[in-house]
């Protein structure tokens, strides 16, 4: 298989899981604060890959002094600054209401794209990605308990969480040209990791009852953690950096509106959820607009990218 083809095999796969993130996020700040559940995951993660870097025997890259600085803004702005933005707006509105908005980052990584790498949609690119958004909001006009039209805090935390999006792909496509994926996701899986368990601890030092206890937590609550610390976080990460790193950023960004189909499709076969007809031809509508962008435009041209490490 081609790493054009494994990078839209891996950007599919990164959607499934992202999708189902907000539910498992959303049951797991039933009992853990913000930072103890990013913690928790990033640690989980960046074990994960230690663990399979050495049964797998992925190489390593080392890093230049002089890229750090941008390893540490890469991190910073995603996982640090965006699951914090993230997870707060989860808790702050329903699931379904952030991924809708999340959905909207393709408008803006397009955006970006096109201005700083050169990347030339097709000339029907944006109608299809209007299409394809449009399909999303009948999809959730009523698929949850609650659609909150009115813009309150969580959607503005998850409307700055789109953002830093837009900036990740600049960042990104620029350190996958010289060092592999797994190399990468692992330092951002680390750091994100340190930086969070160190804010524990700080924090701990003045307010002792702060510091969570994983003993009581529920096996539920366990689970929900684990999945988002080795799926969400290190092979859905690893999956993004290698599909940026192979395939238009646009196309990756494009697949952002197939996560809340897949939030409201898991919604639905919950305890509780259904799935009405107008959600099936919303969903519908999503896809042919998605199909309609990648059958019509010409191959992306991108400037200064040569093929990355794999």
């Amino acid at each position: 298989m081609s790493n054009t083809r494994r990078a839209y095999v891996y950007l599919s796969l990164s959607i499934l899981i992202w999708g189902a993130s907000f539910i498992a996020t959303k049951q797991a700040l039933g009992q853990l604060v913000p930072s103890a559940l990013i913690a928790a995951r990033f640690t989980m993660g960046y074990l994960a890959l230690v663990i399979a870097g050495l049964f797998l025997k992925l190489p390593r890259s080392s890093f230049k002094r002089e890229d750090l600085p941008l390893l540490l803004l890469l991190t910073l702005i995603e996982p640090v600054i965006y699951f914090l933005l993230e997870t707060w707006a989860v808790q702050l509105t329903v699931p379904v209401n952030v991924s809708l908005i999340i959905a909207l980052s393709p408008l803006f990584t397009t955006s970006i794209a096109h201005a700083f790498l050169k990347e030339k949609p097709g000339v029907w690119f944006y109608p299809a990605l209007l299409v394809s958004l449009g399909g999303v909001l009948l999809a959730l006009s009523q698929g949850a308990d609650r659609l909150q039209l009115s813009f309150g805090r969580g959607e503005l935390l998850a409307t700055l969480a789109c953002l830093l999006v837009s900036g990740y792909v600049l960042v990104v496509r620029k350190l996958t040209i010289k060092y592999s994926s797994y190399s990468i996701t692992r330092f951002q899986m680390g750091f994100t990791s340190f930086v969070f368990l160190l804010w524990i601890g700080l924090r701990g030092l003045w307010q002792p009852d702060s510091i969570p206890d994983p003993g009581g937590w529920s096996v539920l609550t366990w689970g929900c953690v684990a999945g988002l610390g080795i799926l969400s976080s290190a092979l859905a990460y690893f999956c993004l950096n290698f599909s940026f790193s192979h395939i238009p950023a646009r196309h990756v960004a494009f697949g952002a509106n197939f996560i809340p189909v897949i939030t409201l499709l898991i919604s639905a076969v919950l305890p509780g959820g259904s799935l009405r007809l107008w959600q099936v031809t919303g969903i519908a509508i999503a896809i042919a607009g998605v199909w309609i962008a990648l059958r019509t435009e010409k191959r992306a041209r991108v400037l200064e990218i040569t093929q990355p490490l794999a």
